[in-house]
């Protein structure tokens, strides 16, 4: 494996795509409470306008690369199904 094949632990990947900022905190929290590093991250133009659809109101849940796949593998909805990592499946992407 040459450097070049390897992503730098410390790069930031969004593991979690929302618009509710709330539920990113949470996602983030309980990511944190396992011992992950997460940042939540919102598009900025949506929050200088107060837009909270599409786009504009995306909210993101960053990891560490090299714990992506242990937070996809967290990431669970109430009844136990796995969410496919980097979705909120209540998000929508409309303009």
């Amino acid at each position: 494996m040459s450097a070049s094949d390897h992503q730098p632990s410390n790069q930031w990947e969004s593991v979690y795509t929302t618009n509710s900022e709330p539920i990113a905190y949470l996602i983030a929290g309980k990511l944190e409470n396992e011992g992950i590093k997460a940042i939540v991250r919102k598009e900025s133009a949506g929050s200088a306008y107060g837009i909270v659809v599409g786009l504009l109101g995306k909210v993101d849940v960053l990891v560490l690369s090299d714990d992506f796949e242990r937070a996809a593998a967290i990431i669970e909805t109430e009844d136990g199904d796995e969410i496919e990592p980097g979705s909120d499946p209540d998000f929508e992407d409309e303009f």
